[in-house]
């Protein structure tokens, strides 16, 4: 993890008056200088600057990176992205805000006032020009200690919510004051996928019904000398051990149906394509090669064939074309099926029963204590959007009966915090904000209030196959030796486990067992792409999530699970929970164990206390707000492959990645993937 707040909107905030507490002037906070004259008892207006670090170059950037986390890789300009939303919220001196452990937090305090500020635009900063002066902010007086907010730009739509990042965010003064309540009303909270785009259920219905459709396929047939029998698809038993046809279209329900010790099997459009075309292509074989348009009259095994074939190819919601024996779909939505809802394809996970139906996994089946078995588990309603760039800071006031020029403040990070030192200009600055204050300040530079992940994947150096999962899975004689693709496997997601879904004022959870959701990023390296190959390591990923901190067990931190969804080459294989055919979704996870941490220099440098009210400072989890965690994948072999996304806060999840933990300037997880 590299540390990001030293470079990052490291913003000093010196303020030029905002509106006031109820709260009057003491005795002693006259002095020799003039009373200001907009003083009315309650407040002053005063001059408010904002310090944003220059952007560092090279290989000392330890800011947040990639395009949309204000970084480009390619440069490493870190382009500032622009600031919105910003709140500050002022403070008396009897107000406790000194948050620096996991047992001091505090959410009780009152906020008696709220102060909204004009967006900053990507413009108003660059390389020389890192501050931004408001003028006529009223200030109330006693104001000793400031809470600041903001954001960067936040995704509106699925494609730019994927790019950008999504959050709910505070509202401002006007649409929902904050005036009066407490820190505990301040919250921060994940996008989920399916909260923003309706209907999954529906589809996901549609499918199972045409599924379940499939199953009940049948036929009657009258052989020479008997009766009219029924022959069920479901039920072949009485009749396969005397007939090959029957047998093959026995086991061609078993796979059909199968689920496997997941508890799950993929669901997808893309996946139940692959799956139809498979069966299509047995009841082909039966039929002698061809699709009659008739049915046919000579055998129960190919009416039985013919039946399930027009099953797959005639129903009505969803609509599955055969064009001379290769199926697709006639709506690409039904293709992209869970995608076009903004989930990854191994979300959309299928249940069966002991009722002998098909249902897809979602929140009312999840730990069913009913007829799904084994138990489900991962819920496709906790799947969200990355974050988005948030800023953040709890700091003391600083005020001076002076009035400065635009010169007059210092641009960069360092000389920001010299300025309050024993020997800085600053340092004779008041700690409160009195009637004759005309100028107000921020003491601590501004961070980042979430923390990124930055993520390269390779497949292990020297090989040109990995081997895959059919001997246990398939049951054949070896496992398979599967080429990796000239161009590398395509990196498609990364799904980030054990994340909570709010966090509050300090952008920390106050309950953790809230952290049970899924931050889904698939705006992989822009339109560039991320390919693991067996030579060198992906570009960089940058994945924006919260701080995963546990209320209250100091050092004892959870570990967390990552998944990388990869796209499969031209050849099929096995991994843990089934085959994954051609061009197919498939997932590998690894998991990051923050205590496992080797390497130089072994500890985070965390923010001096005399420069920051770093959130529950001192203690190690894996995501840290304002650092970056680094996680280095190698793919050692495919036999630990997923086609559903697995339950990413299970304790025997079969790891397809086993983690190295280096600790350069922050934490590094090299990951081989076994």
């Amino acid at each position: 993890m590299k540390k990001i707040n030293h470079y990052v909107l490291n913003g000093a905030i010196a303020l030029l008056s905002t509106a006031g507490f109820v709260a009057c002037s003491s005795s002693d906070d006259v002095t020799d200088a003039p009373v200001n004259p907009s003083y009315d008892g309650k407040s002053v207006k005063t001059q408010f600057a904002i310090n944003i670090a220059t952007p560092v170059t090279g290989n000392t950037s330890t800011r947040m990176t990639g395009g949309n986390t204000q970084n480009d890789p390619t440069n490493h300009t870190n382009t500032f992205l622009g600031m919105n939303n910003i709140l500050l919220m002022p403070f008396k001196s009897a107000d406790v805000l000194n948050v620096t452990s996991a047992s001091s937090r505090t959410a009780n305090t009152q906020i008696d006032q709220v102060i909204s500020l004009a967006n900053i635009s990507n413009s108003e900063l660059n390389g020389s020009k890192s501050n931004k002066i408001y003028y006529d902010v009223n200030i109330p007086i006693a104001t000793a200690k400031f809470l600041f907010y903001g954001t960067g730009p936040l995704g509106t739509d699925n494609a730019s919510r994927f790019e950008k990042g999504a959050l709910e965010i505070p509202s401002n003064e006007t649409n929902n004051n904050l005036s009066g309540k407490t820190l505990n009303d301040i919250n921060y909270s994940l996008v989920t996928c399916l909260g923003q785009n309706a209907g999954y259920t529906t589809t996901a219905g549609s499918f199972a019904s045409f599924l379940n459709s499939i199953c009940d396929a049948s036929c009657t047939f009258t052989p020479q000398g008997s009766s009219e029998t029924t022959y069920n698809w479901n039920n072949l038993s009485a009749y396969s051990s005397s007939s090959s046809k029957f047998a093959t279209l026995e086991e061609a329900y078993k796979k059909f149906i199968y689920i496997g010790t997941t508890g799950a099997r993929a669901g997808s459009g893309h996946a139940v394509l692959y799956v139809l075309q498979e069966l299509y292509d047995i009841c082909q074989g039966i039929l002698g090669g061809s699709v009659p348009t008739t049915e046919p009259t000579s055998s129960a095994e190919e009416k039985l064939a013919w039946a399930i074939i027009q099953k797959i190819t005639t129903n009505a919601t969803i609509g599955v074309t055969d064009n001379n024996g290769v199926l697709s779909y006639g709506d690409d939505n039904n293709l992209n099926f869970p995608s076009t809802f903004a989930l990854p394809e191994g979300a959309a996970q299928l249940a069966w029963d002991n009722t002998a139906k098909f249902s897809y996994v979602t929140t009312a089946n999840i730990g069913n204590s009913g007829s799904v078995t084994p138990k489900l588990s991962f819920d496709p309603n906790n799947v969200t959007f990355p974050a988005a760039l948030t800023y953040f800071v709890n700091t003391p006031a600083r005020a001076t009966t002076a009035e400065l020029t635009n010169n007059d403040w210092p641009s960069v990070v360092n000389a920001w915090d010299q300025a309050w030192t024993a020997t800085g200009n600053f340092n004779a600055w008041e700690e409160e904000v009195k009637s004759n204050s005309r100028t107000v300040a921020l003491q601590y530079n501004i961070n980042y209030g979430v923390a990124n992940l930055a993520t390269t994947v390779q497949c292990k150096t020297g090989v040109t196959h990995l081997e895959d999962n059919a001997n246990i899975v398939a049951g054949e004689t070896t496992n398979r030796q599967i080429e990796i693709p000239s161009n590398g496997f395509k990196v498609t997601g990364i799904l980030v486990g054990g994340q909570s879904k709010t966090v509050g004022w300090d952008f920390l959870d106050p309950n953790s067992s809230n952290q049970t959701y899924v931050v889904y990023d698939k705006d992989i390296n822009g339109t560039t792409g991320m390919y693991a190959k067996a030579s060198t390591p992906t570009v960089t990923n940058y994945t924006l999530v919260f701080d995963n901190f546990v209320t209250g067990t100091a050092n004892d931190q959870q570990r967390v699970k990552v998944a990388i969804e990869l796209e499969n080459g031209d050849e099929e294989f096995y991994g843990v929970d089934g085959k994954i055919g051609k061009n197919q979704k498939f997932y590998l996870v690894a998991e990051l164990d923050p205590n496992a941490a080797t390497g130089v220099p072994g500890t985070i440098q965390w923010p001096a206390a005399d420069k920051s009210n770093f959130p529950a400072t001192g203690v190690t989890r894996v995501f840290i707000q304002d650092y970056t965690t680094t996680a280095n994948f190698t793919i050692n072999s495919l036999k630990s492959a997923y086609v559903t996304i697995p339950d990413l806060r299970a304790s025997k999840l079969q790891l397809g990645l086993s983690v190295d933990l280096n600790w350069r300037n922050g934490l590094t997880f090299d990951v081989p993937i076994d």
